[in-house]
């Protein structure tokens, strides 16, 4: 294409028709796939509450007493996978900020349970890293509660 345009006597430059064929839909369809996509790893990640995941989705107007439901917050504690999910009526950051607050007391009030009822597997099954996180947080949890 760039010898085209020479031949043509338009002084494009090569930059110009790279980045004039990297707009058009046919070559972005029939180009190679990239060799290497970079993604995120959290493969690392083991203290609780330390990285949280959250995304807020559309879903059909539910309308309980005198309040309508329009959106679902979604929050992910990524040391743990577990997830939860919260109708919202508004995406304000209040909104948020109360769902993620709820779903810190709801994943301390289930790791306290399984700390209890699992209390000599937990070691075995996560790291020493972890667990010494999941004490830390569930004393201050535990301090917050009684305020």
């Amino acid at each position: 294409m760039f010898e085209a345009s020479q031949k043509a006597e338009f002084n494009f430059t090569i930059d110009e028709v790279r980045d004039w064929l990297e707009r058009q839909a046919v070559h972005q369809i029939h180009k190679p796939q990239p060799k290497f996509i970079q993604y995120a790893s959290f493969n690392n990640i083991q203290f609780l509450n330390e990285v949280h995941q959250s995304d807020t989705t559309l879903m059909p107007h539910d309308k309980v007493g005198n309040q309508i439901y329009k959106y679902r917050g979604v929050i992910k504690d990524i040391a743990t996978r577990y997830r939860r999910s919260f109708a919202l009526t508004d995406k304000s950051s209040a909104q948020m900020a109360k769902a993620i607050q709820k779903f810190i007391m709801i994943l301390m009030i289930l790791l306290t349970k399984v700390a209890c009822l699992n209390l000599l597997k937990i070691p075995r099954l996560v790291s020493a890293r972890f667990y010494y996180s999941f004490i830390i947080i569930l004393a201050e949890f535990r301090q917050f509660q009684h305020l």
